[in-house]
Parts: structure tokens; sequence; C-alpha cells
């Protein structure tokens, strides 16, 4: 087990996974993985929830959807997923978790569904698992050990021997008779990409798939849930612990919804306002009306008069949902609810990982990324939106009212949002990305998984397309991504994997 940091966090180390963003702004490349043993579960949050069976489907509205595998034979895998990661029973039927306090919104029909996550008691596998890896006869953990080129054949069907390299000069080779590649999405495509001996393309890109199809979960927090009456949300939709087990539940467009409305998967929750510090929203129309009190309180007519009045009367519906939230939700007059939806990325050939020039001190090309997303997200979420506040009229639960264009939500809990987006790449952006947008940190794609090597990376198996042993493990291999995080699904596939190699092996 090569491991490209140690226990705790390096800063030369962690250098390592600086790179250069291109396409949406994104996050810093460098902040966003941390290079320690136990990687990235080191700061994740816990959500597990196998993808939905529709999430493995082709669909016909979604191009180059489709998984080589089906969610039932992934179950077994899902099933012995949960205890490492310290999870209730494999359980995600709705119907066995509802009680008098947890009942889900009565909704008229089944365009939309309540389902819900479990919540990992933030299981830190680097820590949790560290003596008994460390204690195992058949493992050995090299720390600070980079991977710096794959080395294959002449032909490239067999990898020979890994180069690798450590912070300070030392460099060594392994030899082994299968190899697994699980360094994240990123770092996976990097990888493949600088193994460029005798594939100048670089190692298992034959046809240009490696570093494609970047995905990530798009995090909306674009609308407000009105109710008519006292709290009508109940505790099933607050994250607390039920059964032993922490859990949250949120709204989800039915799976004939999906097929219907031609929409991506989504999930959105829903979060009291009263629990958002400091929470304010602005828009053109809510400044010129600030604008317009201050001169009046001032004594002072603004120059331009008419253009201030004209603006405000134009954005009426935020400057009406603004004293909504400023002077009636405060004095719990009816509960507001923030909605956060999760929205799955569609497969973008065009979104993806490719090298740049810069190097990093061990030499290699560092990564680039061009994250890229379009339209049906769009849809998805609008239309999503629209089904959600007709669905909570129907059921006489209240009002759905999204922030306006040009508006935008400020506070601490979006201080990592702003500014993530810049509209002046977005040709016509049409209020795309909405406010509020931003990535999960979730990294997906860029080594998919299909059956035909002009369409994936890897086999059903997760073995790279013509090379008979090197293989590669986590979400970099998910050739859609739902709308759920993927921790529980990437264990479920290093499971399967697991298996596989250990009976190729024997």
């Amino acid at each position: 087990m090569l491991e490209s940091g140690g226990f705790d966090l390096d800063v030369a180390t962690q250098a390592l996974t600086k790179g250069q963003n291109v396409g949406f702004q994104y996050y810093d490349l460098g902040l966003i993985r941390p290079r320690i043993f136990g990687g990235s579960s080191s700061h994740w949050t816990g959500v597990c929830r196998p993808l939905d069976a529709i999430d493995f489907e082709h669909r016909d509205w979604v191009a180059h959807s489709g998984w080589p595998l089906s969610r039932a034979q992934l179950d077994p895998y899902y099933a012995r997923a949960q205890p490492l990661c310290q999870l209730g029973p494999y359980d995600y039927d709705l119907t066995n978790w509802e009680t008098l306090t947890t009942q889900a919104l009565p909704f008229a029909s089944r365009r939309l569904l309540t389902a819900f996550s479990q919540i990992s008691p933030l299981t830190r596998f680097g820590q949790l698992y560290r003596e008994e890896i460390g204690g195992a006869s058949n493992i050995r953990v090299l720390l600070y050990g980079n991977l710096v080129e794959i080395e294959t054949t002449p032909n490239a069907r067999e990898v020979l021997r890994l180069h690798a390299a450590c912070i300070g000069g030392r460099r060594f080779t392994i030899r082994a008779r299968a190899y697994i590649l699980a360094a994240g999405a990123i770092e996976n495509a990097r990888l493949l990409l600088a193994s460029d001996r005798h594939s100048p393309a670089g190692l298992g890109n034959a046809y240009d798939v490696v570093g494609r199809y970047f995905g990530e979960h798009l995090t909306v927090s674009g609308a407000f849930f009105l109710a008519s009456r006292d709290d009508p949300v109940t505790d099933l939709y607050k994250s607390q612990r039920q059964f032993g087990v922490n859990r949250y539940a949120y709204l989800v467009p039915s799976a004939e919804t999906q097929q219907t409305e031609r929409l991506l998967n989504m999930r959105t929750s829903l979060h009291g306002v009263a629990q958002l510090t400091a929470l304010r929203w602005s828009g053109p129309g809510i400044q010129a009306a600030d604008d317009l009190v201050e001169g009046l309180r001032r004594g002072e007519v603004p120059e331009d008069l008419p253009e201030h009045l004209w603006r405000a009367i134009t954005d009426l519906d935020s400057i009406s949902m603004y004293a909504y939230l400023t002077f009636l939700e405060p004095k719990k007059k009816i509960p507001a609810f923030l909605l956060t939806s999760h929205i799955e990325q569609a497969p973008n050939p065009e979104s993806r990982v490719t090298l740049s020039d810069e190097r990093d001190e061990l030499g290699m090309r560092r990564a680039k990324l061009d994250w890229r997303f379009g339209d049906l997200e769009k849809h998805t979420f609008r239309r999503g939106m629209e089904i959600l506040a007709e669905e909570v009229g129907r059921a006489g639960l209240g009002r759905v009212r999204v922030v306006p264009e040009g508006a935008h939500l400020e506070g601490p809990e979006f201080q990592h949002a702003r500014g993530q987006f810049d509209r002046s790449q977005v040709p016509d952006h049409s209020g795309w990305p909405p406010p509020g947008v931003r990535g999960s940190y979730h990294h997906l794609g860029t080594t998919r998984m299909a059956s035909d090597p002009r369409n994936g990376v890897v086999d059903a198996n997760c073995r790279v397309h013509g090379v008979a042993n090197l293989y590669v493990a986590g979400s970099s291999v998910f050739p859609t991504v739902g709308y759920t995080n993927p921790t529980l699904t990437i264990i479920a596939l290093s499971l399967r994997l697991a298996d596989h190699v250990k009976a190729l092996l024997a």
C-alpha cells in the first residue's frame, strides 16, 4: 500500500495536489483532497446512501448514461459496506423508519417522494483501521511514497512496475502481480495521463476518455418553503438519531417523475431559517429600495430616482420575500425553510481533467480541471422546484418561492459559495448557475466504467481496458453519479473489486 502522505498533514506533501482551474471556478485543488493515511475520510461528513436503481440504468434523456452493472448486483456489497462505515442495517425503506413523530410530508401524488440517508459517526478510516492494517501480515504500508509513473510493457498490455518518489530525492520501484490505482478522480486521471512512456496519449487512453466526464454534485440553495401552518415538517427531515442510527430525510423526484419530466436525479433538504445565522438576501430591487429609504432618512432624493423606482417595482417579488424573512419570520408568525438541492451532474465529456505545463516538486505535470455543466442541470433545478411548489400547494402545506434572478444569499453559511462562479465565462447564462450554487467536494467520473473502451476507461471489474493487471478504485469509475454522496458506493465497489482480484490471483 503506497501512501503519498503520513498519519498527519504535511505541507510539502499536500502541495503536490495543487492544480489549475480553467472552467467554472472551483475550490482550490491543493486543499480539497488531503494526502494523508485515510485520505478523504479524514474530513468527510458521513452521509451515506446507495445509488438509486435508476442511476445505474441507461436513460434516453441523459446522454452517456448507464452502468455495465445493476443496483441488484451491487446490493450484497452495499450490505457489507454498512458496518465498515459504522452505519446501521442495510435498510433504506422509509416505511421501516416512520413513527408518529417522523411522518413523511403528505403529498397527494407520487411525483415527489421522501428518502433518507444514514450518517456515519464521522468514521475516520485512517484512525479506525490503522491498527488492524498495521498488524496485518499480508499488508505492507509505505508512507510518504508518491507514485510518479506506471510503467508498462512496450505494447502497454501489462504493467511491469511502478515508479515512486519521495520529497527529498529518494526514488524506488515497486513490482506486483496486480495494481490498483485509488488516488481520487483528479489524481487517478493525472497519473494515467502522465504514464505516457509507451502510450503517448496516456495509459488506458487509446480513445481519449481518460480525464473526461469529470462530475460533481451541484449544491443549490435557491428556494424557500413558506409554511401555511405551524411547523408541518416532522422530525423525519431533521438530522437526528433514530433506532440507534444517525439519519436525516429529504425530498426526491420519483423514478417515474424523472422519466416523464426528463430530469436528472436530485434531493432537496429542508432547513429552518431560524437555524441560519445572519441570513440576508440581496438583489437589485432590494438595493434600490435600501438606497431610497436611506436617502429619505437623510432628506435626500437620488438623482436617478426614476431608475431606482423602476428597479424596485420590477423586483417586488424579491423585496416581499426579503421583508418576510427579515421582519415576519423571526417573530415566528409562520415557519420558513431554506431549500437546499443536491443535483446530479449529467455526464459531460467536455468536463475534464488534463495536464498543465506546470510541474510539481517531483517533476510531474500538475492537473488542470475544466469543470462544466449545462442545460439539463438547469432544467432539473427549475422544473424540480416547480414540481415541489405544485405538490406543497396541492397538499395545503404552504408555498415555495425561488430566489429571484440577480439576487443572492448572504451569511456565514454561504461564504464559501460567494464568488464561486464567474458569469462572464458563460455567454448566455440566463440566470444559471443560480444564486447560492456550489460544488459538493465530490470528484467523479474521470476513469468511467463501460463495456466498450470507446466509452470508458475501465470495464465492469474496474480493470483498465487493454491492460491485464491494472485496476482503478474510487468514484472516478462512476459512469453516472446520482444525487447521493459517493462514499458508500466507493466502499461497495472496492469490496467487489477486492473479491475479484483475490479470486484472480488465487
